[in-house]
């Protein structure tokens, strides 16, 4: 596990996000769950998480400003913003280049691939902070194998994509 194990949920009571904060906290995860965007943005600076997970069917959250807002943060910009979307919908995708996610997330997700997608991005960003700290060991064809890693995770998961529901029977 990272040093830190927080996972700020913004959502309100969708069914796969309350399955995926049960899960993640069984697995040792620290689960925080905002309720509206302005709650969000309070725990983001003071709970200090390692991923944000925006429910893209919380209008109330506003996920597209929240997104924005953390991305705008000096703290935020190496922090990991995944949509969680219903593999079933179409989803409307944000203009604003700040207000893009890192990466998409399908609610349906086994319990198993959510914890390897999970643990994939918070590799990547230990790595990414090690190395702007100048103070890590990874070497570079890590560094590019669990970016490698990172894309095929969200690739699988991204509304647009031509591999979209390709692990759906998992």
């Amino acid at each position: 596990m990272s040093v830190s194990s927080k996972i700020l949920f913004g959502c309100l009571s969708s069914p796969g996000a309350r399955r995926m904060m049960h899960i993640l906290s069984d697995a040792g995860y620290e689960v925080l769950r905002a309720e509206s965007g302005e709650d969000l943005i309070w725990q983001f600076q003071h709970e200090i998480p390692c991923l944000l997970i925006l429910d893209l069917d919380s209008p109330e959250l506003a996920p597209f400003e929240v997104c924005r807002r953390v991305k705008a943060d000096d703290s935020g910009r190496s922090i990991p913003v995944l949509y969680l979307v219903d593999s079933d919908q179409a989803k409307e995708k944000p203009t604003d280049t700040l207000a893009k996610p890192d990466g998409y997330i399908d609610a349906s997700i086994s319990s198993g691939e959510l914890l390897e997608r999970i643990a994939i991005w918070l590799r990547l960003q230990n790595a990414e902070r090690a190395h702007r700290s100048g103070s890590g060991c990874m070497g570079v064809f890590e560094r590019l194998a669990l970016a490698r890693r990172q894309r095929e995770a969200a690739l699988f998961y991204r509304p647009d994509s031509k591999y979209h529901g390709a692990h759906a029977g998992r």
